[in-house]
């Protein structure tokens, strides 16, 4: 995934996560050339661009997986030598271990106060030059890549901010942490929700709709009707109402805090579906929304995933996966927390009535 400078439009791997975790399986066993080979392989099936995507989505420097393809339309057998366990460059961070304490430091919004987020409005090729100034030889794309390791992430979307304005992101971050921070102290529950699509050409499977969503949980369902809900945001709400159910203790008020992500599904359909969820729980719901930025979770309680295959009349197969990152669940004691503020296209609160 690629690391963008606030504002600017993020770009996503687009690989399957399927390949991704069967790659990490197998790639132990791979010598280099084999690697390659493997990554080459799916760059070529993803067409256009296919060896920039599959190099963020594993962690490899694209000139890997241009290697890779050309080897493997040169149809030549390996005649080289392989290099020798522990040969090569050293890692960046053996050759220079200050470098990551380094970068993570520049990932604190505030060094006084111990954040519930972590993120900066920085791009790679500024805290690459920011490190520099500080001696560390390192470049943007192994900012990228240090960063990816340490769990940081973009939250990303096809449209960056609400039609009606574009608050100040660094603002909106400090907003949410502070309001994250204050829910915890209260013992009420914080999902963060993201969400990813995937366009397949395969045929969905038959629909069952008797079957319940749950998470970790694969779904089909078969969308005839072009004017419904967006089904990743029904998915959403779904994964939501499976997670409150199973919740031990009940308290009315609830904080979701969606990435960007969320407003490539749109910001009305998502309004209208957390209204309908509000009112079928009796919930007070808070949102507020997360800007496209580097940044990542920290103090994540559970972590959540629901899969759903959605099948149009006319159309290719799309899957759609719902992550909810628990920062915090229902506690014994709850404290009635006033609805946020800021931008009201960020920040709003929807009752049950």
């Amino acid at each position: 995934m690629v690391f963008v400078r606030g504002g600017a439009r993020a770009v996503t791997s687009e690989v399957p996560e399927s390949f991704i975790a069967e790659f990490r399986v197998i790639e132990p066993h791979l010598d280099e050339r084999q690697r390659r080979l493997v990554l080459a392989a799916r760059a070529v099936s993803l067409g256009q661009d296919g060896a920039r995507r599959v190099a963020q989505a594993v962690g490899v420097h694209p000139r890997t997986v241009t290697k890779g393809i050309a080897e493997l339309h040169g149809g030549n057998g390996h005649t080289g030598n392989l290099r020798r366990p522990g040969g090569g460059r050293k890692s960046l961070t053996e050759t220079d271990p200050d470098v990551l304490p380094a970068l993570l430091g520049l990932m604190e919004p505030n060094a006084d106060d111990l954040p519930q987020l972590q993120w900066t409005p920085l791009s790679t090729r500024a805290i690459a030059a920011e490190l520099q100034d500080h001696g560390h030889r390192i470049s943007a794309w192994s900012v990228a890549k240090l960063l990816r390791q340490n769990g940081f992430r973009l939250s990303s979307g096809s449209r960056s901010a609400p039609r009606d304005g574009r608050p100040d992101r660094d603002e909106q971050l400090r907003r949410v942490n502070d309001y994250v921070g204050r829910w915890r102290a209260a013992h009420l529950p914080v999902l963060a929700v993201s969400v990813t699509r995937e366009r397949h050409d395969r045929e969905a499977g038959a629909l069952d709709p008797s079957l319940p969503l749950s998470a970790g949980a694969a779904r089909v369902i078969d969308v005839n009707d072009p004017g419904s809900d967006d089904a990743t945001v029904a998915l959403t709400m779904s994964a939501i109402r499976v997670w409150w159910d199973q919740q031990p203790a009940t308290h009315g008020q609830l904080l979701l805090v969606p990435d960007a992500t969320v407003w490539a599904s749109g910001s009305r359909v998502w309004r209208r579906a957390v209204t309908g969820l509000a009112a079928d729980t009796g919930l007070t719901i808070s949102v507020c929304y997360l800007p496209p930025i580097t940044m990542r979770w920290v103090r994540v309680a559970e972590l959540i995933r629901s899969t759903v295959m959605v099948q149009r009349a006319g159309s290719a197969c799309d899957s759609h996966e719902v992550e909810l990152r628990v920062m915090t669940g229902t506690g014994p004691v709850a404290t009635p927390m006033a609805p946020p503020d800021g931008p009201p296209a960020w920040n709003y609160t929807l009752g049950p009535g």
